[in-house]
């Protein structure tokens, strides 16, 4: 037979289990061309949850990408990966252009819902693919912040 009522002693909410917030921040002074590169990262410990409130990034072109024959690209990307499973990419942030002009900027905020498991894993990367020359140069900035608790 079914039971239809609820149990007498409720589980506290996650707020009040012990509740730890975890930050972070990159930030780059001026980077060049380069292959995806991680800036943060953050693992849910075991015994332990995790509710990501905010994720965001910003890029800002310190010297333009002058290359008139190849698009530049600026990308910033964050990757979710299910403890045992494939990074799976929830939020990015891309300039491309034939030219990439100083002061040009990207941002992005992801206020998030996303809860995380023991071992899932959540980073940011970047991947800067300008001319053959590697003139421009790109200041990053990325960040988090997240609510751990006991599971």
């Amino acid at each position: 037979m079914p039971r239809l009522n609820t149990p007498v002693a409720a589980r506290p909410d996650y707020f009040d289990r012990n509740p730890l917030t975890v930050s972070a921040s990159s930030a780059t002074a001026g980077v060049e061309d380069t292959a995806a590169t991680e800036l943060e990262a953050y693992t849910v410990p075991t015994d332990r949850k995790a509710f990501v409130n905010i994720i965001y990034g910003r890029s800002l072109v310190r010297v333009a990408f002058t290359s008139s024959t190849v698009n530049d690209e600026i990308t910033v990307r964050v990757g979710f990966t299910p403890n045992g499973q494939a990074e799976q990419f929830i939020e990015s942030m891309m300039q491309s252009s034939s030219v990439v002009a100083q002061g040009d900027s990207e941002n992005f905020d992801a206020a998030s819902a996303v809860m995380m498991l023991a071992g899932d894993k959540l980073d940011i990367d970047f991947i800067i693919d300008g001319d053959a020359a590697g003139a421009g140069r790109v200041r990053l900035r990325v960040g988090f912040s997240i609510i751990e608790f006991d599971a």
